[in-house]
């Protein structure tokens, strides 16, 4: 095989060209049997050729049967050369030999280099395709054991919460028997007391009370994290609620350095939302803001916005306040803030923590703003329900996923009539739907084309619309405590693989206890 270089008028003309470079290939082989084939690529081969003929300006090729092969390549360099045309052709000569012994081994050096650089490449590919397929196994016993892992917290929640709920009753009744058998002593149905006895039966009660208080919050906060609160919306006064708490919360008021002052709420309209638990979230506060206020007033208003839907009740002391590290402290369970009056006070710890569960379950808000020595105003904020009609509670259910299947399985699940069950493929297009139909209930997979079933949980609660409509998450994803803390505004989560048709009715009888005999649900 010989292979020439030439060069034709390099650097010796002026002209735009620049000259040309010219290289010929050829052997005395067998020829080339089918050329045009070749040229076209045909069955893998002459790809080499092809290529050539794109990256030169000209490629001829003529090949017969046992006269060899020539292949002449043309390229116009398009600019004077670097390099003088005489020096060239001394450096490289008009025509190389690969046939000649030094180029033959210089050649099969390098065909050997290249050979040892391709097997050390394969084995460090079988080497990382050995560490992949290892590290996948290792992959798929992590999420084995995880899911493990999480079935064991699944199960140890619920043995708390069961724990909580029967603890909390069998220490109820020996404390309402200590409660009111010392009320009995304290009215001196039996006989009258001395004074260092009725300090005794004092101490007693103050402390059953105390317990009482602490059995009655854990209760509360076990049933929240179960699942198991109802809200039973009705529509009710909010002057009247405040009437209400002030002749309960009197008694609390023992210091007379401290007024307790309730504003008039007469210009806040009618509100639609469980008053039972409006009333314990502000009798926390209350009772809180008595506690840590030596001097000066805690002043209780309530007001509504129009543009919002929404009615918030504030409740503002002059009291110790809290530094801005530790506003969020208060709302974690049993966590008390140290302060002045820390000695004097005691408490359980649970009554803001419980309260702020509450406020998201009735699909609102608690906040605080305070400064260290200028008291504190916790804020609740609940949708007043007005812009919601009545017979909302007879509409449709909502499935917002993106999976046929999963669609289908809790549409079977549910066991209702299809026409009461609405479907979204994604989170933009089930948001209109909520606005459009306003169902009584939505089941909401976390990953969705494009909007995340996070985001349209944030939405919804971000919307007083829709603030109130309950949403059940669904998902077959393993969920961390960050992810757990996103989703503060589902009223329940559920696992795809968990999936019954007993508990989704109990769950849909629970959230939307109106719609239950609506949809066939019992």
């Amino acid at each position: 095989t010989i292979l020439r270089i030439t060069l034709r008028d390099l650097g010796l003309r002026d002209d735009a060209d620049g000259g040309v470079l010219e290289i010929a290939v050829c052997d005395a082989g067998r020829g080339i049997a089918d050329l045009a084939q070749v040229l076209r690529g045909g069955d893998g081969a002459g790809r080499g050729i092809v290529s050539a003929r794109r990256l030169m300006d000209r490629v001829d090729i003529q090949s017969a049967p046992d006269l060899g092969t020539r292949i002449l390549l043309l390229k116009r360099l398009g600019r004077p050369p670097a390099v003088d045309a005489g020096e060239f052709r001394r450096k490289f000569g008009t025509a190389v030999h690969l046939a000649d012994p030094p180029v033959a081994a210089a050649l099969r050096r390098d065909v050997e280099s290249l050979r040892a650089a391709l097997a050390q490449k394969d084995h460090e590919i079988e080497a990382i395709s050995s560490e992949l397929e290892s590290t996948n196994r290792g992959v798929v016993a992590l999420y084995a054991e995880l899911d493990d892992q999480a079935a064991q917290l699944r199960q140890a929640s619920e043995l708390k919460s069961r724990f909580l709920s029967n603890m909390s009753h069998e220490f109820r009744t020996p404390l309402n028997s200590i409660l009111a058998i010392s009320r009995l002593l304290l009215d001196r149905i039996d006989g009258d007391l001395t004074a260092e006895q009725e300090r005794q039966v004092g101490y007693i009660r103050a402390s059953a009370q105390s317990l009482t208080e602490l059995i009655n919050d854990l209760l509360d906060i076990a049933k929240v994290e179960a699942g198991k609160t109802d809200v039973r919306c009705e529509v009710f006064s909010a002057a009247g609620l405040l009437a209400t708490l002030r002749g309960v919360l009197r008694p609390l008021q023992t210091n007379s350095r401290v007024e307790l002052v309730f504003e008039s709420a007469d210009a806040v309209p009618p509100i639609r939302s469980d008053e039972g638990k409006v009333s314990q979230i502000l009798r926390n506060l209350i009772s809180n803001a008595l506690k840590y206020t030596e001097a000066g007033e805690v002043r209780v208003v309530a007001d509504y916005d129009p543009a919002t839907d929404f009615a918030r009740f504030s409740v503002a002391d002059t009291g110790v306040g809290i530094a801005p590290d530790d506003q969020e402290l208060v709302f974690q369970e049993f966590v008390q803030i140290a302060n002045a009056l820390q000695g004097r006070v005691r408490g359980t710890g649970l009554g803001l923590p419980l309260s702020r569960r509450l406020a998201v379950l009735l699909g609102g808000e608690l906040t605080l703003a305070s400064q260290p020595g200028r008291g504190s105003t916790f804020t609740l904020a609940i949708p007043a329900g007005r812009d919601r009609p009545e017979e909302a509670a007879g509409g449709p259910i909502l499935v917002i996923d993106d999976e046929p299947t999963s669609r289908y399985v809790l549409r079977q699940c549910l066991g209702v009539d299809p026409a009461a069950i609405l479907e979204a493929e994604d989170g933009e297009r089930g948001i209109a739907m909520v606005l459009e139909h306003r169902p009584v209930l939505v089941f909401l997979d976390l990953h969705l084309p494009g909007m995340s079933g996070f985001e349209v949980l944030d939405r919804l609660a971000e919307n007083p619309a829709t603030a109130a409509i309950p949403v059940v998450v669904v998902t077959s994803s393993l969920l961390d405590a960050p992810a757990h803390h996103r989703l503060a505004h589902a009223r329940a989560i559920l696992s795809k693989a968990e999936l019954d048709r007993d508990g989704l009715h109990a769950l849909v009888g629970r959230l939307v206890p109106k719609a239950g005999p609506l949809l066939g649900v019992s």
